[in-house]
């Protein structure tokens, strides 16, 4: 059986780790963008915020804080939702509140499902213990959070 010498293994090992921390920075910055859509979307709703809307918002702020958490646990540093991406997703929420609430609903629909993908397409991306946090835990919690948006009904008060 062939051995890697030991500096080849630190070398393959840091490439890893920071293959992880790249995955686990667009997860982590896909769901702090998740909860900036739903907070908007409840404030456009005013005091009459579904609760679907709150849980959904609790739900990906949980899940950014879980990945940042394990960000940091591999020497890497959580990103900030700022520059374009946060433009995009403002400038996106101010058109769909122009055409209608069902149209937000949608968006975040959409999102949802788009985000359910992106997890599962980032798991051969991660070490080890971030793929058994991401199947077993995160993925799982937002395939929740995706049924739980695709059954969702707006029923105003």
């Amino acid at each position: 059986m062939k051995t890697m010498p030991i500096a080849a293994a630190a070398a393959e090992q840091d490439r890893q780790i920071k293959q992880s921390i790249r995955a686990l920075r667009a997860l982590q910055l896909s769901e702090a963008r998740a909860v900036l859509a739903y907070e908007q979307a409840i404030e456009q709703s005013g005091f009459a915020a579904p609760m679907g809307l709150r849980q959904a918002a609790r739900a990906h702020r949980a899940r950014a804080r879980a990945l940042a958490v394990r960000i940091h646990e591999l020497g890497g540093k959580a990103p900030q939702v700022r520059g374009m991406g946060a433009i995009v997703d403002q400038l996106r929420l101010a058109w769909t509140a122009i055409i209608g609430r069902d149209a937000v609903l949608s968006g975040l629909r959409r999102s949802e499902v788009r985000r359910v993908a992106e997890y599962r397409r980032r798991i051969p991306e991660l070490d080890g213990e971030s793929q058994w946090l991401v199947r077993e835990d995160l993925l799982a919690e937002q395939v929740r959070t995706q049924n739980q948006m695709r059954d969702f009904i707006y029923v105003p008060a």
